[in-house]
């Protein structure tokens, strides 16, 4: 059956109400059920978790920034020009799959519509974000390409500079602490001057040399 506490529960923006199959018993086959209960039914079930998470995210856009919502909504994601990229997912059939295909994707995509209101969307765009893109590429024209590129517009675009003096000491010794270094020349003085001087600060860089570390 279908129990939840009151405290639990959250109007939703419209009326929709879910069937669900119920395996307790032949007349309970068929039960309504509130937006909540498949939220969290989608936990256990893998088959309608993408369609869960797409319904979850309708609701959020919905009630942003409503009277009655009382909150407001921050969307973040890093490396945004990932939703836009080239799919390395094949069929059984050896046949690409379009990300516009992938569930998950699609309402992603439309979560980074600016249709909704009382919320902020805050991206990155990364070189390592999609599959398939020139090896040099760094623009977010280039990253993201015409498709991205449309459907982020209008957007406020923040240049990200390399690290000072401060944040890669601070970058430095957290890989420090999380043994992330290990090799004995890279925890010296002189090691962290060469870090410093094969990076030049720059954050991507000096990940991809400590990998190796």
């Amino acid at each position: 059956m279908c129990v939840m506490k009151e405290s639990l529960r959250r109007k939703s923006a419209r009326e929709s109400w879910w069937i669900v199959e119920s395996s307790h018993s032949p007349e309970e086959s068929d039960i309504l059920c509130p937006q909540l209960f498949i939220f969290l039914s989608g936990i256990s079930r893998v088959k309608s978790s993408s369609d869960v998470v797409g319904a979850l995210m309708k609701e959020l856009r919905l009630q942003s920034g409503q009277p009655e919502s009382n909150f407001r909504l921050a969307v973040t994601v890093n490396s945004v020009n990932a939703l836009w990229g080239k799919s390395n997912i094949m069929t059984e059939d050896r046949r690409t799959v379009d990300p516009e295909e992938l569930t998950l994707i699609h309402n992603l995509r439309k979560l980074m519509n600016n249709d909704w209101t009382g919320g902020a969307i805050i991206t990155t765009v990364s070189q390592t974000g999609s599959a398939f893109i020139p090896k040099f590429a760094y623009l977010p024209q280039e990253l993201l390409g015409k498709k991205g590129f449309d459907a982020m517009d209008p957007f406020v675009p923040v240049s990200i500079p390399n690290y000072s003096e401060k944040e890669f000491e601070s970058c430095y010794l957290y890989y420090v602490d999380r043994l992330w270094l290990q090799h004995p020349q890279s925890l010296t003085e002189d090691g962290k001057k060469e870090l410093i001087f094969l990076s030049n600060r720059n954050p991507a860089v000096l990940e991809r040399i400590c990998s190796s570390l």
